[in-house]
């Protein structure tokens, strides 16, 4: 394509210099190390594809699980707020491959897909506690738990893909991870993107960075970004969102506050990997780094253990149009202009001529199965199963490109998304008294004690007959470490003022699931009336989910047919917002 864009001036090249300069200095290769040419602890061996790296943290088991046992509320998460910060640090010590450091700091993370009270996702800070710097090129260690892919392949595939491809990336490889002797499984060691980081990969850490989770570019929505050092400043974020809410608007205005080139390649493979839960499809799961020297946003990738699909664990469910994500401010108006169409088919075109190599893909996909053989938790249920969907989608994604982008750009009919988020709608209060079931009972409704106070959008809600009962959950796809499903305890119920059926399924992990005298966190979901017509709505609006979060406090609890299940509960109840397309 000849044809030469707005944004393709000297001026536009300066970030690619600046980073042929960095690698240059800073020795930013992907390629793979040789061990012996690296100190133990240097991010070149802790990162490398073939290295298996191996994490022994010793903790205070009571600390331990303190940690395990925090949460984070999602209609506070998720809610129009800035949200809430749950996870604190515990002191520990870490090895890494045989090299202790001592007095790291140690937490909880993840938002909440990942969450888990067995095998959580964590976050291990080096210089928490004591001022020390034990390692070369990285300062902490990201551990990611995979909970939502059991192939445990989507995030270090993702991330190889887009350093391949060009865009500013984390490096990511496999850990071992065992706590105060207790074997946790193949976690995903994941580059953290913190000074170390932006040194390597731009030459200079003194830009502003933000994380994305559930944010755009929008007037409304730029007060949620995340800011992740000094320098980040929401006046950064503003300029550009207020340039691109015109009406009207050039590529050349855009590039001089966003690496526009940049972007179109982040988007494009975005897209390409079936990353449903990123920036333009789902706005979430990104950094925005502001370099510097150039002034210009550069967009990094994060969160990516949602890749390799057509379809979304929420409405509408499937991936429509698959080449093109356009649910994103940037995307969606950037996508209007006629020239960011051209370059986004160069783009997606580039990216499977030199990227996109089926056979190179699946035969690292073998290699990783090699390298982790022995090493995958017996219980991860779907292990297989889900590594050879990611290979039936590596396979086939080519094909799928070629077919919507053969007749030229695909055309997008939709506005931008507002960000989705909750609306608080009421709450509830209980004490319940029942007992644990394998299997729920026909007659629920009839099953145990329940005394519920229960309030929605200003109106106490009074039933006419109320039961609880406590079991497995029914989803199949939220098995514990172990490999059971959590428990759940089940308030079902007809409403006074129109006989409906009313129900209230709670759930917590088996681990807080006992007598107790502290609150442990609990989430679940409203049906009302028939639960068949009541998904079927749910699939069509999203609006019409009502969910819960709260705590319970468990007087009795045990997972045996017949044993006594009672305690106290309260939650709050949510809506979704937002989510709708706004006018072109």
């Amino acid at each position: 394509m000849n044809k030469k864009h707005p944004f393709d001036s000297e001026s536009a090249s300066m970030y690619a210099r600046i980073l042929a300069v960095s690698i240059a200095i800073f020795g930013c290769s992907f390629h793979q190390t040789s061990f012996a040419a690296a100190p133990p602890l240097s991010a070149d061996v802790i990162f490398d594809p073939t290295h298996l790296v191996n994490v022994v943290i010793k903790m205070d088991d009571q600390d331990w699980q303190a940690l395990c046992g925090q949460s984070r509320d999602f209609l506070e998460a998720l809610g129009e707020g800035s949200g809430e910060k749950p996870f604190t640090y515990f002191p520990a010590d870490v090895t890494i491959d045989g090299v202790t450091i001592s007095k790291v700091g140690i937490r909880k993370k993840g938002f909440l897909g990942s969450l888990d009270d067995v095998r959580p996702a964590l976050k291990i800070k080096f210089d928490e506690y004591v001022e020390q710097d034990p390692a070369v090129g990285f300062d902490r260690l990201t551990l990611n738990n995979n909970k939502q892919d059991p192939s445990r392949l989507s995030q270090y595939l993702s991330y190889k893909i887009f350093n391949d491809s060009g865009t500013v990336a984390p490096r990511c490889n496999f850990a071992k991870v065992t706590v105060n002797g207790t074997y946790l499984g193949i976690y995903s060691n994941v580059e953290s993107v913190k000074p170390p980081f932006l040194n390597q990969r731009f030459g200079d850490d003194s830009g502003a960075l933000f994380e994305g989770t559930v944010v755009d570019f929008l007037e409304d929505s730029v007060g949620r970004f995340e800011k992740k050092n000094k320098h980040a400043k929401n006046k950064y974020l503003t300029e550009l969102s207020e340039l691109i809410e015109k009406k009207s608007f050039t590529i050349g205005e855009v590039d001089e506050l966003l690496d526009v080139r940049a972007f179109v390649k982040f988007w494009a493979t975005e897209s390409l990997i079936g990353f449903w839960d990123g920036y333009t499809n789902n706005q979430n799961n990104f950094f925005v780094y502001r370099h510097p020297q150039t002034k210009k946003f550069v967009f990094i990738p994060w969160g990516t253990d949602s890749s390799f699909t057509n379809s979304m664990p929420i409405a509408p469910f499937r991936i429509k149009v698959k080449s093109v994500h356009a649910q994103s401010a940037l995307a969606n108006r950037l996508y209007r202009h006629p020239e960011i169409q051209a370059l986004y088919l160069e783009t997606m075109n580039e990216l499977l001529k030199t990227t996109w190599n089926e056979d190179a893909l699946i035969a690292d996909i073998d290699r990783v199965g090699k390298l982790l053989k022995g090493h995958i938790l017996k219980n991860n249920s779907g292990y297989s199963r889900k590594v050879e969907s990611v290979t039936a989608f590596i396979r086939g994604r080519r094909a799928v490109m070629n077919a919507e982008l053969k007749d030229g750009a695909v055309k997008i009919s939709h506005g931008t998304r507002k960000p989705v988020y909750f609306e608080f709608t009421g709450s509830a209060t209980a004490s319940f008294s029942t007992q644990w079931y394998e299997k729920s009972p026909s007659n629920a409704i009839e099953q145990g004690e329940a005394k519920m106070e229960v309030t929605v959008n200003g109106e106490q809600i009074e039933f006419k007959q109320l039961g609880v009962t406590a079991e497995p959950s029914r989803d199949e796809n939220n098995k514990e470490a172990d490999g059971r499903l959590p428990p759940t305890v089940v308030f079902s119920g007809r409403r006074e003022s129109d006989g409906k059926q009313w129900m209230l399924a709670i759930g917590t992990s088996s681990q807080a699931f006992q007598p107790s005298t502290k609150p442990v966190p609990v989430m679940g979901i409203v049906i009302e009336g028939n639960p068949i017509f009541f998904f079927a709505r749910m699939a069509l609006n999203l609006g019409n989910l009502t969910l819960a979060s709260g705590t319970a406090t468990f007087d009795e609890a045990k997972r045996e047919v017949g044993a006594p299940v009672s305690g106290v509960l309260k939650v709050n109840f949510g809506r979704f917002g937002g989510g709708k397309h706004l006018p072109r």
